[in-house]
Protein backbone atom coordinates (compact mmCIF):
# COMPACT_ATOMS: atom_id res chain seq x y z
CA UNK A 1 0.00 0.00 0.00
CA UNK A 2 1.27 3.48 -0.86
CA UNK A 3 0.47 4.94 2.55
CA UNK A 4 0.24 2.39 5.33
CA UNK A 5 -0.36 2.73 9.05
CA UNK A 6 0.45 -0.22 11.32
CA UNK A 7 -0.46 -0.66 14.95
CA UNK A 8 -1.75 -3.12 17.55
CA UNK A 9 -5.23 -3.56 18.96
CA UNK A 10 -5.41 -5.01 22.49
CA UNK A 11 -8.19 -7.55 23.00
CA UNK A 12 -10.26 -7.91 26.17
CA UNK A 13 -8.13 -10.88 27.24
CA UNK A 14 -4.88 -9.02 26.68
CA UNK A 15 -3.72 -10.27 23.27
CA UNK A 16 -2.15 -7.87 20.79
CA UNK A 17 -3.63 -8.01 17.28
CA UNK A 18 -1.40 -6.50 14.60
CA UNK A 19 -3.12 -4.58 11.81
CA UNK A 20 -2.32 -2.32 8.88
CA UNK A 21 -4.53 0.19 7.07
CA UNK A 22 -4.03 2.57 4.15
CA UNK A 23 -5.89 5.27 6.06
CA UNK A 24 -5.36 7.04 9.35
CA UNK A 25 -7.77 5.78 12.02
CA UNK A 26 -10.98 7.77 11.78
CA UNK A 27 -10.10 9.12 8.34
CA UNK A 28 -11.50 6.38 6.08
CA UNK A 29 -14.15 7.08 3.50
CA UNK A 30 -16.90 4.77 2.26
CA UNK A 31 -16.59 1.00 2.34
CA UNK A 32 -13.58 -0.72 3.89
CA UNK A 33 -12.09 -3.90 2.41
CA UNK A 34 -11.06 -6.32 5.16
CA UNK A 35 -8.80 -9.17 4.06
CA UNK A 36 -8.88 -12.51 5.90
CA UNK A 37 -6.18 -14.96 4.81
CA UNK A 38 -6.24 -18.74 4.86
CA UNK A 39 -4.94 -21.66 6.88
CA UNK A 40 -1.42 -20.81 8.15
CA UNK A 41 -1.18 -18.35 5.28
CA UNK A 42 -0.34 -14.65 5.52
CA UNK A 43 -1.25 -11.33 3.95
CA UNK A 44 1.37 -12.13 1.31
CA UNK A 45 -1.43 -14.13 -0.36
CA UNK A 46 -3.33 -10.89 -0.88
CA UNK A 47 -0.43 -8.83 -2.25
CA UNK A 48 -1.83 -8.39 -5.77
CA UNK A 49 -5.39 -7.71 -4.62
CA UNK A 50 -4.26 -5.23 -1.97
CA UNK A 51 -2.13 -3.35 -4.51
CA UNK A 52 -4.97 -3.35 -7.06
CA UNK A 53 -7.63 -1.98 -4.73
CA UNK A 54 -5.20 0.44 -3.12
CA UNK A 55 -4.55 1.94 -6.56
CA UNK A 56 -8.31 2.30 -7.03
CA UNK A 57 -8.58 4.31 -3.81
CA UNK A 58 -10.38 1.79 -1.59
CA UNK A 59 -9.90 1.88 2.18
CA UNK A 60 -8.14 -1.35 3.23
CA UNK A 61 -7.60 -3.21 6.50
CA UNK A 62 -5.29 -6.21 6.87
CA UNK A 63 -4.57 -8.01 10.14
CA UNK A 64 -2.86 -11.03 11.66
CA UNK A 65 -5.00 -13.50 13.62
CA UNK A 66 -3.97 -14.16 17.21
CA UNK A 67 -1.10 -16.62 17.27
CA UNK A 68 0.00 -15.58 13.78
CA UNK A 69 3.15 -13.63 12.94
CA UNK A 70 3.11 -10.19 14.60
CA UNK A 71 0.00 -10.84 16.71
CA UNK A 72 0.45 -12.40 20.14
CA UNK A 73 -0.90 -15.60 21.68
CA UNK A 74 -0.33 -16.10 25.39
CA UNK A 75 -3.44 -18.26 25.86
CA UNK A 76 -3.89 -21.99 25.38
CA UNK A 77 -3.97 -23.13 21.76
CA UNK A 78 -7.63 -24.10 22.20
CA UNK A 79 -8.35 -20.38 22.54
CA UNK A 80 -7.55 -19.94 18.85
CA UNK A 81 -11.01 -20.84 17.55
CA UNK A 82 -13.07 -19.36 14.73
CA UNK A 83 -15.43 -17.88 17.28
CA UNK A 84 -12.55 -16.16 19.07
CA UNK A 85 -10.91 -14.97 15.86
CA UNK A 86 -14.23 -13.44 14.80
CA UNK A 87 -14.49 -11.70 18.20
CA UNK A 88 -10.95 -10.37 17.80
CA UNK A 89 -11.83 -9.01 14.38
CA UNK A 90 -14.98 -7.39 15.72
CA UNK A 91 -13.02 -5.71 18.50
CA UNK A 92 -10.58 -4.37 15.92
CA UNK A 93 -13.41 -3.16 13.68
CA UNK A 94 -15.06 -1.38 16.60
CA UNK A 95 -11.70 0.04 17.67
CA UNK A 96 -11.34 1.63 14.22
CA UNK A 97 -15.03 2.60 14.14
CA UNK A 98 -15.73 0.77 10.87
CA UNK A 99 -19.37 0.12 10.00
CA UNK A 100 -19.53 -0.38 6.22
CA UNK A 101 -17.30 -3.38 5.57
CA UNK A 102 -16.63 -5.80 2.74
CA UNK A 103 -15.00 -8.99 4.05
CA UNK A 104 -12.76 -10.90 1.68
CA UNK A 105 -11.89 -14.43 2.73
CA UNK A 106 -9.61 -17.01 1.14
CA UNK A 107 -9.48 -20.66 2.22
CA UNK A 108 -9.85 -20.63 6.03
CA UNK A 109 -10.54 -16.90 5.69
CA UNK A 110 -13.89 -17.96 4.26
CA UNK A 111 -14.71 -19.61 7.58
CA UNK A 112 -13.59 -16.53 9.50
CA UNK A 113 -15.64 -14.24 7.27
CA UNK A 114 -18.75 -16.42 7.57
CA UNK A 115 -18.38 -16.76 11.33
CA UNK A 116 -17.98 -13.01 11.66
CA UNK A 117 -21.03 -12.38 9.47
CA UNK A 118 -23.08 -14.81 11.53
CA UNK A 119 -22.18 -13.05 14.77
CA UNK A 120 -21.98 -9.43 13.61
CA UNK A 121 -24.07 -9.12 10.46
CA UNK A 122 -24.78 -5.45 11.17
CA UNK A 123 -21.14 -4.63 10.37
CA UNK A 124 -21.05 -6.45 7.03
CA UNK A 125 -21.94 -4.88 3.70
CA UNK A 126 -20.76 -7.70 1.42
CA UNK A 127 -18.77 -10.94 1.44
CA UNK A 128 -16.24 -12.06 -1.16
CA UNK A 129 -15.46 -15.74 -0.57
CA UNK A 130 -12.65 -17.52 -2.45
CA UNK A 131 -11.56 -21.18 -2.47
CA UNK A 132 -13.26 -22.02 0.82
CA UNK A 133 -15.94 -24.43 1.92
CA UNK A 134 -18.82 -24.94 4.32
CA UNK A 135 -18.19 -28.71 4.10
CA UNK A 136 -15.78 -30.74 6.27
CA UNK A 137 -12.36 -29.78 4.95
CA UNK A 138 -10.92 -33.30 5.15
CA UNK A 139 -13.23 -34.27 2.28
CA UNK A 140 -11.84 -31.75 -0.18
CA UNK A 141 -8.46 -30.34 0.92
CA UNK A 142 -5.78 -30.70 -1.76
CA UNK A 143 -8.49 -32.19 -4.05
CA UNK A 144 -8.59 -35.43 -2.06
CA UNK A 145 -10.59 -37.08 0.72
CA UNK A 146 -7.43 -38.62 2.21
CA UNK A 147 -6.24 -35.69 4.33
CA UNK A 148 -8.38 -36.80 7.27
CA UNK A 149 -6.85 -40.28 7.16
CA UNK A 150 -3.34 -38.86 7.07
CA UNK A 151 -3.76 -36.74 10.20
CA UNK A 152 -3.43 -39.54 12.83
CA UNK A 153 -0.35 -40.86 11.01
CA UNK A 154 1.27 -37.41 11.05
CA UNK A 155 0.40 -36.92 14.72
CA UNK A 156 2.09 -40.23 15.59
CA UNK A 157 5.22 -39.07 13.76
CA UNK A 158 5.09 -35.76 15.66
CA UNK A 159 4.75 -37.62 18.97
CA UNK A 160 7.60 -40.02 18.22
CA UNK A 161 10.00 -37.60 16.52
CA UNK A 162 9.05 -34.08 17.72
CA UNK A 163 12.45 -32.46 17.17
CA UNK A 164 12.92 -33.89 13.69
CA UNK A 165 9.37 -33.03 12.62
CA UNK A 166 9.67 -29.45 13.86
CA UNK A 167 12.88 -29.02 11.86
CA UNK A 168 11.17 -30.47 8.79
CA UNK A 169 8.22 -28.13 9.34
CA UNK A 170 10.42 -25.08 9.83
CA UNK A 171 12.63 -25.64 6.80
CA UNK A 172 10.22 -27.39 4.42
CA UNK A 173 10.26 -24.33 2.16
CA UNK A 174 13.79 -25.24 1.09
CA UNK A 175 12.81 -28.75 -0.02
CA UNK A 176 12.13 -28.89 -3.79
CA UNK A 177 9.94 -32.01 -3.49
CA UNK A 178 7.69 -30.38 -0.87
CA UNK A 179 7.51 -27.19 -2.91
CA UNK A 180 6.47 -29.15 -5.99
CA UNK A 181 3.81 -31.13 -4.11
CA UNK A 182 2.26 -28.01 -2.57
CA UNK A 183 2.46 -26.08 -5.84
CA UNK A 184 0.69 -28.72 -7.95
CA UNK A 185 -1.70 -29.93 -5.25
CA UNK A 186 -2.94 -26.66 -3.79
CA UNK A 187 -2.37 -23.87 -6.30
CA UNK A 188 -3.02 -22.90 -9.91
CA UNK A 189 0.43 -23.50 -11.37
CA UNK A 190 -0.32 -21.22 -14.32
CA UNK A 191 -0.98 -18.27 -12.02
CA UNK A 192 1.27 -18.93 -9.01
CA UNK A 193 5.06 -18.92 -9.29
CA UNK A 194 7.43 -21.35 -7.53
CA UNK A 195 8.90 -18.31 -5.74
CA UNK A 196 5.50 -17.58 -4.22
CA UNK A 197 5.29 -21.17 -2.93
CA UNK A 198 8.72 -20.86 -1.32
CA UNK A 199 7.68 -17.68 0.50
CA UNK A 200 4.43 -19.37 1.56
CA UNK A 201 6.22 -22.42 2.99
CA UNK A 202 8.84 -20.31 4.74
CA UNK A 203 6.10 -18.29 6.40
CA UNK A 204 4.37 -21.51 7.47
CA UNK A 205 7.69 -22.46 9.06
CA UNK A 206 7.33 -19.46 11.37
CA UNK A 207 4.16 -21.00 12.79
CA UNK A 208 4.23 -24.27 14.68
CA UNK A 209 2.55 -27.46 13.42
CA UNK A 210 0.38 -27.42 16.56
CA UNK A 211 -1.37 -24.28 15.28
CA UNK A 212 -1.95 -25.93 11.91
CA UNK A 213 -3.61 -28.96 13.50
CA UNK A 214 -5.72 -26.76 15.79
CA UNK A 215 -7.04 -24.76 12.86
CA UNK A 216 -7.54 -27.74 10.55
CA UNK A 217 -9.73 -29.20 13.30
CA UNK A 218 -11.64 -25.92 13.43
CA UNK A 219 -12.21 -26.12 9.67
CA UNK A 220 -13.36 -29.72 9.94
CA UNK A 221 -15.81 -28.98 12.77
CA UNK A 222 -17.07 -25.57 11.60
CA UNK A 223 -20.84 -25.81 11.12
CA UNK A 224 -21.81 -22.39 9.82
CA UNK A 225 -25.22 -23.68 8.67
CA UNK A 226 -26.31 -24.59 12.22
Amino acid sequence: MKNSYSNFYKTEDGEQIFFTTNFKPGKHKGKVLIFNYGLVCSNHHWRDQISFFDELGYSILTHDYRGHYQSSSSQDLDKISFNQLAKDLNGLINHLNLTNNILLGHSMGVNISLEYSKLYSENVNKLVLISGTILPVHNIMMDTHLTGSLKPIILKIVEKFPKEFNLFWKYGGWNPVIKKMIHTGGFNIEKVSPEFIEIYLNKIGQLGPELFFQLIDQMQEHDILA
